[in-house]
């Protein structure tokens, strides 16, 4: 009963992804864990966080240090259990399917079996379970390895305090891990060239209705807000004149979670009026002037942005654009990264604050932090790139 529940609730996974039992090699990335305020020791192949996929996995055990969050792995049943009070997901080993029955949602991102231990995807469990995840790379631990830390809520003592309270233990954990990875002594860590990047969400959100049984899914702003709050990922929003009014309570929101919101021109004649009269009507709805502009999808002439320019306006313009608007979520999440891989010093990544692309979020987060990107905050002194 519960595969026929899971392939209803899952039907755009009936081409699923089957997770192998690949063995482990000493050549794998490896991140440090710490659990709470504990730094995990042990150092086995298949006890480590690690980049699979370029994203970040956890073994399910790892959870199991958590103060309020569960794991349990039904070796018979082939399901991973993660669960705390009012969220519960499974994942499928067998099939590759990562659901949540009680917000009917899932994702196409499967658990990864290796050498008999499930691997999970870290930047899904935290956000739909509502956990802390932060993120250290190898160049601010200071000991060689990337370092990431989990915890059941947000924790009360900040990551640079636990890091130098576990400075030892954490050189430590690195050096029993250059060991075991059959180092003699600790090589020059493999670091990604830095690169910046700003998240653009274009659009209204859209929501969600009732499904058949007057269950109401979780919202995509909500997933959408939750995933970059989570990952610390600053993000602009930007709307259209004709979305300001009905999307007033939506606009509030963003604002008051801090997040920067902006107008998406679509006035190819004029689009320094169109942006003076959207501002105008930011200020009736949020008593603050807004001078972010977008030209998503708008081809403007130099004239046109330097009439933007001098009217006070700051014009952004996507450097990657990979939704097409018909891509599934697995091809969405290929478009993205690959866009991501080639991408410049500095980019702007533009995004539609849509069901598919809260579905895929966590995973982008994740990719983002492991190709050592840093998203940029979008404020009205930020220059464009």
């Amino acid at each position: 009963m519960r595969k026929f529940f899971a392939l209803l609730l899952c039907l755009s996974l009936l081409l699923p992804l089957f997770s192998a039992s690949n063995p482990s090699y000493a050549a794998d990335s490896y991140l440090i864990t710490i659990a709470e305020d504990q730094v995990l020791d042990s150092v086995g192949d298949n006890e480590m966080a690690v980049y699979i996929d370029g994203i970040i996995y956890a073994p399910y055990t790892t959870l199991q240090k958590m103060n309020s969050v569960y794991a349990n792995y039904n070796e018979a049943e082939q399901l991973v259990t993660v669960y705390r009070v009012g969220a519960i997901m499974y994942f499928e080993l067998d099939t590759g399917l990562t659901y949540d029955y009680l917000q009917q949602r899932s994702i196409r991102v499967s658990a990864k079996l290796r050498d008999g231990v499930p691997y999970l995807p870290v930047s899904i469990v935290t956000a739909w379970m509502g956990m802390y995840f932060s993120y250290i790379s190898a160049e601010n631990s200071g000991v060689g390895y990337p370092v990431i830390r989990l915890a059941s809520d947000k924790p009360a003592l900040a990551d640079n305090v636990i890091l130098s309270r576990n400075a030892s233990r954490l050189r430590s954990v690195a050096r029993a891990r250059n060991k075991a990875s059959g180092l003699e002594v600790p090589a020059d860590p493999v670091v990604v060239p830095p690169r910046t990047t700003a998240l653009l969400f274009t659009g209204l959100p859209e929501v969600l209705l009732p499904d058949e049984n007057g269950i109401l899914p979780t919202q995509p702003l909500t997933s959408l807000l939750s995933v970059l709050e989570g990952n610390s990922m600053p993000a602009v929003f930007f709307f259209r004149q004709d979305e300001l009014l009905s999307g007033a309570e939506t606009l509030r929101e963003l604002v008051s979670r801090s997040f920067s919101v902006g107008i998406l021109l679509s006035n190819t004649q004029d689009p320094v009026a169109e942006a003076q009269a959207c501002s105008q009507l930011y200020a009736q709805l949020l008593h603050q002037r807004v001078r972010l502009v977008c030209s998503a999808g708008l081809e403007l002439t130099e004239e046109q942005k330097i009439a933007l320019a001098e009217a006070g306006f700051v014009l952004w313009t996507p450097t990657l654009d990979p939704d097409t608007g018909d891509l599934s979520s697995g091809k969405l999440l290929s478009a993205a990264q690959k866009a991501l891989r080639s991408a410049p010093e500095q980019s702007s990544l533009r995004l539609y604050p849509t069901d598919l692309t809260a579905e895929i979020l966590p995973v982008i987060c994740s990719y983002l932090l492991a190709q050592n990107f840093t998203a940029s905050p979008i404020n009205e002194w930020t220059a464009p790139f």
